[in-house]
């Protein structure tokens, strides 16, 4: 009976072919024990949705993807679009999106979720509420990792510093050339501080603890994108990986570890300090979307 009242609600909130696969999809979760649930359960809820309470949900807020490079942002961007729907979803980056300064407010109120390079301040345009997110990565592998990214990537500024030259050789050339502008860019980004002035760590702190909703380590964004589509009760979306590297391996050095590290400690800190706290901070994410965004049980408010 349960089964058959699920699928009957979803006929009538979806409607049409879409219904149909969305319904199957949910059913076959449903026999194999398998169904989705908030990441901290929540007795008062379901896991169904409540889409007129979405939609209330993203008239309050607004997603506000922070996009650092090479820690796997590309697909936590593609991961986040899939779960707000694409006409949602803004990615300033990208050379086909509309100019922020044409966008009316019409098309503003209709942004559910923004993605760009640029750190803390982009919901400015909005007048709701930012639920901030980004993906971090150990300093060594993000330098590793741009590295083998510019291998394949010969019209970038800086492959000039990478094509035919050994890691070791690279990284120090990209430093020398950018200078402290390239150094902890993952916490300048969190503060739009990047350029070579000095970062201020206290303030890049206070982002972390008291604006950003959730800081993902580079190796957990398809358990953070699972999450949270189960809190904003999405049955499946893509769980696609953008701009993976497969060019050459590359072992550092204990030298150049070293070096990295060095000019990189308050990256390295904040990297440690978002891996220790992930699964609290996850849990406490979705519960505050899922409260928002499922059902409630025997219509309780």
């Amino acid at each position: 009976m349960m089964k058959e009242w699920i699928a009957r609600r979803l006929t009538k909130w979806f409607g049409g072919k879409l219904t149909r696969q969305i319904a199957a999809q949910h059913m076959k979760t449903l026999r194999a024990g398998q169904a989705s649930r908030p990441a901290k359960a929540d007795s008062a809820l379901s896991e169904l949705p409540d889409l007129a309470k979405r939609r209330a949900f993203f008239q309050e807020h607004i997603l506000v993807h922070t996009h650092i490079p090479k820690t796997a942002g590309s697909s936590l961007s593609a991961g986040l679009a899939a779960i707000v729907g694409g006409v949602h979803f803004l990615d300033v980056r990208l050379p086909r999106s509309v100019p922020l300064s044409k966008l009316t407010q019409e098309d503003l109120d209709d942004i559910y979720c923004i993605s760009s390079h640029m750190g803390f301040g982009m919901h400015d345009l909005f007048d709701r509420k930012p639920l901030y997110l980004a993906a971090v990565r150990d300093p060594v592998d993000r330098a590793v990792s741009y590295y083998r990214y510019l291998q394949n990537r010969p019209n970038e500024e800086m492959s000039k510093h990478a094509i035919g030259k050994s890691f070791e050789e690279s990284w120090r050339l990209i430093d020398a050339d950018r200078g402290e502008a390239h150094r902890n860019l993952q916490a300048r980004m969190l503060v739009s501080r990047i350029d070579d002035k000095p970062l201020d760590e206290d303030l890049m702190w206070r982002r972390v603890n008291e604006d950003y909703l959730l800081l993902i380590p580079h190796n957990k964004v398809s358990k953070a994108l699972e999450d949270l589509r189960a809190a904003f009760g999405v049955f499946r979306t893509p769980d696609a990986k953008v701009n993976v590297s497969r060019s050459v391996d590359v072992k550092p050095s204990p030298e150049i570890i070293k070096e990295i590290r060095a000019v990189n400690q308050v990256d390295a800190k904040l990297h440690s300090h978002v891996v220790a706290n992930f699964k609290e901070n996850l849990q406490s994410a979705c519960q505050t979307i899922a409260h928002h965004c499922l059902q409630r049980i025997d219509g309780d408010t």
